[in-house]
């Protein structure tokens, strides 16, 4: 990556369970089980360092709710921007995410 200032957005949003799970476009099947909070669970990592610890959306924010998580990021020396997830209970989730070159 070229050098600089970067700003990086994380965006998160559980869409599983709950009782708004019936009105998603994308349950087309019959399975009407209905999870809880706290089945996913996990830790963000932004170049080997922790960003978020314990990120649970659904009891942190309710289902299917946006969440932005932002930060600033310096590269120097052409090195890269490495995100990695742990699982702590469950899969972790990514929906979106964005980068910028703030000048």
């Amino acid at each position: 990556m070229p050098d600089g200032e970067y700003e990086l957005s994380l965006y998160f949003s559980e869409l599983i369970g709950g009782v708004a799970k019936e009105s998603l476009a994308y349950n087309l099947d019959n399975n009407h089980q209905k999870e809880t909070a706290g089945q996913r669970i996990f830790n963000v990592y932004i170049n080997d360092e922790v960003f978020l610890e314990n990120l649970n959306l659904t009891a942190d924010y309710g289902y299917i709710t946006a969440v932005k998580k932002r930060t600033r990021i310096t590269v120097q020396g052409g090195e890269e921007i490495g995100l990695d997830f742990k699982a702590i209970k469950g899969v972790p989730v990514l929906n979106a995410l964005q980068l910028r070159k703030i000048y």
